[in-house]
């Protein structure tokens, strides 16, 4: 991931003089032709939830080690997340190659090079969407796997991208499942959200069950409802 995701990459001020934007629905249609633009596969507004801001952040950020923009040995510590919370959400997603995936055993090379050149894609577009977004007078802060200041799972439910699933913290998307890689970028820009989505996944991971059954450590629930932890109902 490498240099964009360095904070002052992600974070920046926005232009002194905001344009004026009358018609919110029309400038949502417009960032979204943006994401589509810069090769997102599905994307979505949402209003972003405060609880899923993180209350601390992590320095230097992860993105910078894979690039050997910090040494590999260097201490990580957490921070106080001081940054403001903005009130919408885009999400979007790049698609991981179908045919590729079924040509996958899950252990071969096939399958990383297929997520990180999907993490490296999105991150681009957050980038690009929301220095752009800056440039239009309003704050926006770009989130990708090298540098979040949010949890992903919420923000995409908010934004219509899909459901939570009984593996208890990956959001199913409709069409591609969880085969996809996700960014966001949180702004103050006047937009019209989307809506939750329900397609029925509560009611099929109710009598699947194949991720439970699947998974080497027995760690997914087979509980035939979700149970709240934490506050929050889930598998």
């Amino acid at each position: 991931i490498g240099p964009i995701s360095l904070d002052e990459i992600c974070i920046g001020v926005p232009n002194a003089e905001k344009l004026p934007i009358p018609d919110p629905e029309q400038m949502s249609q417009h960032i979204k032709d943006v994401a589509y633009y810069l090769r997102a596969d599905e994307v979505g507004i949402g209003n972003m939830p405060s609880y899923a801001y993180y209350g601390f952040k992590q320095v230097p950020p992860q993105g910078l080690f894979p690039a050997g923009i910090v040494p590999p040995n260097t201490p990580i510590h957490q921070i106080p997340n001081t940054e403001p919370d903005l009130p919408y959400v885009i999400t979007f997603a790049v698609e991981q190659h179908l045919e590729t995936y079924l040509a996958s055993t899950g252990y071969d090379g096939i399958s990383v090079s297929q997520s990180f050149r999907c993490y490296h894609a999105v991150a681009n577009i957050a980038v690009i969407m929301a220095r752009y977004i800056r440039t239009l007078g309003y704050n926006a802060r770009a989130h990708h796997f090298g540098n979040y200041d949010l949890a992903v799972p919420p923000a995409l439910i908010a934004s219509g991208m899909g459901e939570l699933s009984r593996t208890g913290d990956c959001v199913a998307h409709p069409r591609m499942g969880f085969r996809n890689k996700c960014g966001a970028v949180t702004t103050d820009l006047p937009l019209l959200p989307d809506k939750p989505i329900d397609f029925g996944l509560l009611d099929f991971c109710r009598v699947c069950k194949k991720c439970a059954e699947q998974c080497p450590s027995q760690a997914i629930s087979f509980d035939k409802e979700p149970v709240v932890q934490n506050g929050y109902m889930r598998w």
